[in-house]
């Protein structure tokens, strides 16, 4: 049996508390509500359990809404996705609550159970990525500490320059030369080099150049400042230095003409010549390691867990890109939402397990469908997808739908729960955009997550299309 949402409804008016549970009861929600009708009372419950969401109205005995908005301690408010109700339709107050940490805002002479629905849907599902999304980063915190532990066990000193030749990072071994890395940060290169350096080393200190095309074993010096144990004998060593160009891309392709990359600074390591004879398999050893768990941290934050292909927020980034890029060019771009058809139903009858191997077949499949590399499979949440074409225009796109709808439909995955196949089946919403000034990322979203549901009401296994074409 499939677990109750949970829901706080925090509304000091006996008749709009009733008006709510009839709006929530002849949804498609199953709910378990719970009341609440004064501010100190909502901030208890709300601390004391963990609800699914909260529905919010602004006019409170002791108070507001936004009140209690900001009476919630910040934890409370990043758990639980909150909808902020009012009868005033004043839109200022739904972008103060907005603001203030809730989710959406609904005026109540809006409300149905449609529009709760919708709205408490949404809300759960963005609250879901933002827990993935603290925990990814908190996930990302243990790892900088790691590196940061390499890092300072390494005798050498590595420095990453920004695209403007100020320092980014520079590790622990910097203090030899008596400089603190935290103050040093944000600097220029040339305050750490030697004024002895000239217009040529600099150039080659802040190289592009990738693999044997960088520099090598560039010799230069470096100043030491007066706090550290040499200042006394010397004012400067002599330092070898090798210099990487960083890039958004691969190496393999940043000398790829047609590829389109950015310039993120430079990696430097410097070698104190004084010390030469130190053991660099140390070094390498360590390099190793702070590039794998950097592959690993970036796969982390774009890749879907389960499926292994790019995840909402890679998405996101990828779509408003490529939206902005046909803009420029004057190109179409096609976006498909899709969605297994009846898998609550599928998990139902076999379990999440093979709820889970339905998804990853689907993603699959998906992925093995695209025919450029410009194209993108992505899982947008639970058992939704989206593909992205760019440059695809409606024929193409109807085609290139048509044709995974038949390749989903052909894996012949078995499901008794399916009111329209014995198979597991997908529907398709697509929108097609020339993109002018008006159609940004989210009305080509929105028009296609249309499109889904119109095919979905037709009876599903089946696409439908909603586009902005001039």
């Amino acid at each position: 049996m499939e677990k109750k949402l949970q829901i706080l409804i925090v509304d000091d008016d006996k008749i709009d508390r009733k008006s709510l549970q009839r709006f929530l009861q002849s949804s498609n929600l199953e709910v378990e509500t719970h009341e609440a009708g004064y501010i100190n009372d909502a901030v208890k419950k709300i601390i004391s359990f963990e609800y699914d969401c909260i529905l919010l109205d602004n006019n409170l005995p002791d108070g507001t809404g936004i009140e209690l908005l900001n009476a919630l301690p910040s934890a409370e408010k990043n758990m639980t996705p909150l909808i902020f109700l009012t009868g005033s339709g004043d839109e200022m107050i739904a972008v103060q609550a907005l603001k203030s940490g809730a989710s959406d805002y609904i005026p109540k002479e809006r409300l149905s159970s449609e529009a709760l629905e919708s709205s408490i849907l949404k809300s759960i599902k963005i609250s879901d990525l933002e827990k993935r999304s603290r925990a990814a980063e908190e996930i990302l915190k243990e790892r900088e500490n790691e590196f940061r532990t390499i890092l300072a066990s390494v005798p050498d000193i590595i420095i990453k320059l920004d695209r403007e030749q100020n320092i980014s990072f520079v590790n622990e071994a910097v203090n030899f030369l008596g400089f603190d890395p935290d103050l040093i940060s944000g600097k220029n290169i040339k305050d750490l080099v030697s004024d002895t350096t000239n217009d040529y080393q600099l150039e080659q200190l802040t190289t592009k150049r990738i693999g044997p095309r960088g520099t090598e074993n560039l010799e230069i010096s470096m100043n030491v400042y007066k706090n550290s144990m040499i200042y006394g004998s010397t004012k400067s060593i002599q330092v070898l230095i090798d210099a990487k160009g960083l890039w958004d891309v691969a190496d393999e392709k940043v000398l790829d003409k047609d590829c389109k990359k950015k310039f993120l600074g430079t990696l430097l390591v410097a070698k104190n010549l004084t010390n030469q004879k130190r053991i660099e398999n140390e070094l390498r050893e360590s390099q190793k390691k702070l590039e794998e768990s950097v592959l690993s941290l970036e796969k982390l934050s774009n890749q879907d867990g389960l499926t292994g292909i790019p995840n909402r927020y890679c998405f996101d980034e990828f779509f408003s890109r490529e939206v902005k890029r046909a803009k420029r060019d004057k190109s179409p771009i096609s976006l498909i939402m899709i969605d297994i058809d009846f898998f609550k139903q599928y998990n139902d009858n076999y379990g999440h397990q093979a709820g889970d191997d339905c998804l990853i077949k689907v993603a699959k499949t998906l992925n093995a469908s695209l025919k450029r590399p410009s194209d993108m499979a992505a899982r947008y949440g639970g058992e939704e997808f989206v593909v992205v074409l760019p440059g695809s225009n409606e024929e193409g796109a109807i085609a290139f739908a048509e044709n995974v709808r038949q390749m989903i439909e052909s894996l012949e995955i078995e499901h008794r729960g399916s009111n329209i196949h014995k198979h597991v089946t997908i529907s398709l919403g697509m929108c097609t955009a020339c993109p002018g000034e008006n159609n940004d990322p989210e009305l080509i979203i929105k028009n296609a997550d249309e499109a889904l549901y119109k095919a979905k009401d037709e009876g599903r296994n089946r696409i439908a299309n909603d586009n902005l074409l001039a």
